[in-house]
């Protein structure tokens, strides 16, 4: 008993079985089963039942019957696929702080932010076809964009770290909105109306169950951030922006507003208290994706979420 016990641990891989068990690789490999099962039940019915078995051991032992599973998911089962299965590879396209210069809080390339923005209070109901694509073109994009904020002044080389970083005067003036909105709600209320193209005199402001800062039309909501301090980043970063790319309306809809979200990244301080911000990284790994590193970065002072995203 104990020598067949000790067969059965040479054998397993923890790694790929108990809580870390993959489904899409499970399911790969339980098809194949059946396939080689079903072929060798076709000769012989006995043999089919005793591949099926011997195959079904090797699955619940090792996680996978066919070696390099893992690589080959990872390598060819499209996103919305992976999705499919609870193996989502990212959430947004922009790189966030800590992203190579480990730990500066000057980082920023092309993405986006979990909180809604104001002209939409969820984005992230994107069709398959488009998620599929993404990926694809994210590269490019990101590197566009990035070259876009350095040809406008936006952003610089940052010489402390293999990164980049707002540049003085884009920051001087990002914050010279900043500090305007956060201390008149209604000369925010204006700027908000205006971007929305609704009467700000209808629009509220209400705080969540969560903290968040939710906006509202009559009563109903239509927006929301993680904060006030998330608010008045993005209120204030969206005329900055128009003023200072030259093709601002050109970049369309959804580069806009993950530009908008995504240039919170930068931030060093609260744009609600002014406090100095902490960044958390959490990694996700995958056998089936890459992994995925979640980013914080909050508030220890106000308790405001600033930036909530991912990258690979």
């Amino acid at each position: 008993m104990g020598a067949t016990s000790e067969t059965i641990d040479r054998l397993r891989r923890p790694e790929y079985t108990g809580e870390n068990r993959c489904l899409p690789c499970t399911v790969v490999n339980g098809v194949i089963a059946l396939l080689l099962g079903g072929a060798a039940g076709f000769v012989w019915p006995a043999a089919g039942v005793g591949t099926v078995a011997v195959s079904a051991a090797t699955i619940y032992l090792r996680g996978y019957l066919i070696p390099g599973t893992p690589e080959l998911t990872r390598r060819y089962f499209p996103e919305w696929l992976l999705r499919a299965f609870g193996k989502e590879t990212t959430v947004v396209q922009r790189r966030t702080p800590a992203d190579e210069a480990g730990g500066s809080t000057t980082t920023g390339r092309d993405g986006s932010d979990s909180a809604a923005d104001a002209s939409d209070a969820d984005d992230a109901d994107r069709s398959d076809a488009d998620d599929a694509d993404r990926s694809a073109g994210d590269d490019a994009d990101r590197d566009e964009i990035e070259a876009l904020l350095r040809e406008s002044g936006v952003v610089e080389d940052d010489p402390d770290a293999d990164d980049i970083r707002l540049t003085r005067e884009f920051r001087d003036a990002w914050w010279r909105r900043i500090r305007r909105f956060r201390g008149d709600r209604a000369t925010a209320a204006e700027r908000l109306g205006a971007v929305l193209e609704l009467d700000p005199d209808d629009l509220g402001f209400e705080e969540g169950t969560r903290g968040d800062l939710v906006v509202t039309l009559g009563g109903d909501p239509i927006s929301r951030w993680d904060s006030d301090a998330a608010f008045y980043a993005d209120l204030a970063v969206e005329p900055t922006l128009r003023e200072w790319l030259p093709d601002w309306e050109g970049l369309g809809d959804r580069r806009r507003t993950e530009l908008i979200a995504g240039m919170r990244a930068f931030l060093e301080s609260c744009p609600a208290c002014d406090a100095t911000l902490t960044q958390v990284e959490n990694v996700r790994e995958s056998c089936c994706s890459s992994d995925v590193v979640g980013v914080n970065v909050d508030c220890e002072a106000c308790g405001a979420r600033v930036f909530s995203g991912t990258y690979r």
